[in-house]
């Protein structure tokens, strides 16, 4: 008679990742009924300009170049075909997001596996990934498509890598080729990171132990990679170069700010961005030590915790690096580089896999009691920055104050100098929604109320004018008619 094993139903993969899908739609599914929020606006007015998806993918497309400098053909292709179904209504795609979000979760899951068949190290991993406390921002700020797109694509090339470096196959390898492309016309930044990656991936994972390392056999494998990534940059460049000419952006040397934004990246990484600071900098320090300790410790790769934990440390600190180089710390960047704090703590995971079965469980257990604790409490301190409360109002009291608007129409704002949705980011924050919502061409104006009231009202302003006072933190938008000059 043969014996069946009982198998528990949490032992099964498919179910323990069914388990963290939902809990992922129970956390974010409040941010599907947040409105468009900062940037989301100049994605809807590209879309708006655009009758075919394809002229995203010519680098010299002008209403491109126009509103932005970063050459990202798939996600704005993406962007238009939701745009070409949903208009104006934010939750289509709030909602897309967080598929993209769930995909993710569910192709880190299938990429883990593939390098391991511990599924502590993956569920540990995908844990991480899935309720990273900085994740909020990522997956409901609509205009973060970029980051999601890229991801899904990142994490099918590598998983393709993984299959090629196992088992060898053009069809894994064309895969991995596909992908790699796919990924760096959603971000470019993801060409240098996915290379080196695939590279560490092979020298930790799939070593060739006794076999004498073939320059031949290099070339044939990474030559067409560096290749499609000297395409994508190239691209990128063609596509910057007249947007820098016209707005004056340009690549200035600064190490000490490369290294204070790399460093700022770990610290949004490993600590809540509210915070005490003296907690957070001590935090900061401390990871930084453990990163740098575990390069030397695990760098001989014995066991499967040595090469998770190695491969996360890598993972974590060569995206800092590239991302030190070409923006400002975000959070929305931790998006990509919590994956390798989840292959990290994965590893870390991975040790405990031959002792008492209910210590792992109990351990992954409690990991996600605080991680889901912790997305809930973020979720509700990013509430005031992301739900889009802010435009909500600005379109409500505008419409209510000014109906109809003819074309080109001139209309002025009267706030505080140091307002930024009325100042330094007024495209953004002003007359792309304005001109979308009203569906008309607008002149907008805005004066400095120092200066207004210094100068005399009424002096050079022609037609409708708004006194307007706001804090986007609180929520908070209180815009008044002047009498029409």
């Amino acid at each position: 008679m043969i014996a069946f094993k009982e198998k528990k139903l949490l032992d099964i993969p498919s179910f323990r990742i069914f388990l963290v899908l939902a809990a992922v739609l129970a956390v974010y599914w409040k941010g599907m009924n947040y409105f468009f929020e900062g940037d989301d606006y100049s994605w809807l007015k590209l879309a708006s300009v655009t009758e075919n998806p394809i002229r995203f993918f010519d680098p010299f497309y002008k209403p491109l170049w126009y509103e932005t400098h970063f050459f990202r053909p798939v996600p704005r292709a993406v962007f238009d075909l939701v745009h070409g179904l949903a208009g104006m209504e934010p939750f289509p795609y709030h909602l897309m997001n967080l598929f993209l979000h769930m995909a993710n979760v569910a192709l880190l899951y299938r990429f883990v596996r593939s390098l391991s068949n511990d599924g502590s190290a993956a569920i540990v991993a995908v844990l991480i990934f899935a309720f990273h406390f900085e994740h909020f921002a990522g997956v409901i700020w609509i205009a973060n498509l970029h980051s999601l797109v890229m991801v899904s694509f990142g994490l099918l090339m590598l998983t393709n890598w993984s299959v090629y470096l196992r088992n060898g196959g053009k069809r894994a390898y064309s895969g991995s080729m596909l992908f790699f492309l796919l990924a760096g016309l959603s971000k470019e930044v993801s060409v240098a990171s996915l290379l080196l990656l695939a590279a560490a991936m092979e020298l930790i994972f799939f070593p060739d132990g006794e076999n004498r390392f073939s320059v031949r056999e290099f070339a044939r494998k990474y030559i067409p990679m560096v290749l499609i990534a000297l395409l994508v940059f190239g691209l990128f460049y063609a596509h910057r170069y007249p947007f820098e000419a016209r707005f004056g952006y340009g690549f200035k040397p600064d190490p000490l700010g490369w290294m204070a934004t790399a460093l700022r990246m770990l610290q949004l990484l490993i600590v809540e961005t509210y915070t005490p600071r003296p907690l957070k900098a001590f935090i900061s320090l401390v990871f930084v030590a453990v990163l740098i300790f575990s390069f030397f410790t695990f760098r001989n790769r014995e066991r499967e915790m040595d090469r998770f934990i190695l491969f996360g440390a890598v993972w974590i600190s060569l995206n800092a690096v590239i991302i030190s180089f070409l923006a400002p710390a975000a959070a929305h960047y931790c998006y990509y580089m919590s994956i390798g704090l989840g292959l990290f703590l994965g590893g870390i995971a991975s040790a405990f896999s031959g002792r008492k079965e209910g210590m792992k469980e109990l351990g992954i257990t409690v990991l996600a009691v605080l991680l889901l604790f912790s997305a809930w409490k973020m979720r509700q301190k990013m509430e005031a920055v992301y739900s889009g409360k802010w435009y909500r109002s600005l379109i409500s009291q505008m419409q209510e104050h000014l109906p109809t608007v003819a074309d080109g129409q001139s209309v002025t704002f009267i706030a505080d100098r140091d307002d930024p949705h009325f100042f330094e980011y007024r495209l953004n924050g002003l007359r792309n929604p304005l001109e979308l919502h009203y569906g008309k061409t607008l002149d907008i104006k805005v004066y400095n109320r120092e200066k207004y009231k210094a100068s005399g009202p009424g002096e050079g302003i022609s037609g409708p004018a708004f006194s307007a006072e706001s804090d986007i933190r609180k929520d908070r938008l209180v815009i008044e008619p002047l009498e029409e000059r």
